[in-house]
């Protein structure tokens, strides 16, 4: 009941001081980042009343902000403080492996967030504030195949279809990647005095949450080149 939900389950997997940042589930189990015990975590969740951690694999200190994706036999994991792309498979939960160690870019921040599907995925660049489309299709050797520039430090990422959706400072980007090596900004839309941390998409509707005014953000994204607000729901105190 989406009005009362209940704790079904709880597993310890980290310290007290750790920090479990990102999640993606996918099947039976669920692929979690700790940015202070560098790693991923992988546990099964089929029985929700008593989750089991199945292994763990120790990725290149990564500090702070790491995302995490999966698609198929792949978990993607990004981390903000080198900017790589790790590319891991998880066809044996229990024993992971890193297929690959792609680096986003260099001079600073990496990437606060990406997109997965099918042979691409989609990452922000924060450093060089640009949009980039890199090649999966090969797990041993991701390719850069092309870019765009955003401008002010893009932040959260959603993609569907052919766009890319993408808050950066106070605005939000739409980006046409229908030809990869070429995406084009469709349009930039000012969402006034909001502070962007997160957004998701569903359907033909993005939620970006706010962590300057504590609000939701429901915005309309069926027309690539007109997105509008459609309503704003207080969170209460603290958004981030």
């Amino acid at each position: 009941n989406p009005l009362f939900p209940v704790l079904a389950g709880r597993l310890t997997i980290a310290t007290s001081n750790s920090q479990n940042q990102d999640i993606a589930v996918a099947g039976r189990y669920a692929y979690v980042v700790d940015s202070q015990s560098d790693d991923l975590k992988i546990i099964d969740v089929s029985n929700p009343a008593s989750p089991v951690q199945v292994s763990s694999l120790g990725l290149t200190a990564f500090t702070t902000i790491p995302r995490v994706k999966v698609q198929g036999r792949y978990a993607y994991v990004t981390e903000f403080t080198n900017g790589n792309l790790y590319t891991i498979d998880i066809s044996n939960p229990a024993a992971p492996i890193i297929r690959s160690t792609f680096s986003i870019g260099s001079g600073g921040p990496g990437p606060l967030d990406f997109a997965v599907s099918g042979r691409y995925a989609y990452v922000n660049d924060r450093a060089n504030t640009l949009l980039k489309v890199v090649d999966i299709s090969n797990p041993a050797t991701p390719a850069l195949v092309g870019s765009v520039t955003v401008t002010s430090a893009p932040r959260g990422l959603a993609f569907s279809g052919r766009f890319v959706y993408l808050t950066a400072t106070t605005n939000l980007k739409i980006v046409d990647v229908s030809n990869p090596a070429a995406p084009v900004v469709a349009t930039t839309t000012a969402l006034g005095t909001v502070t962007p941390t997160d957004i998701a998409l569903a359907g033909r509707y993005l939620a970006i949450v706010d962590s300057g005014t504590t609000d939701l953000d429901l915005w309309d994204v069926a027309s690539s080149t007109a997105p509008s607000l459609v309503g704003t729901l207080p969170l209460g105190t603290s958004a981030a």
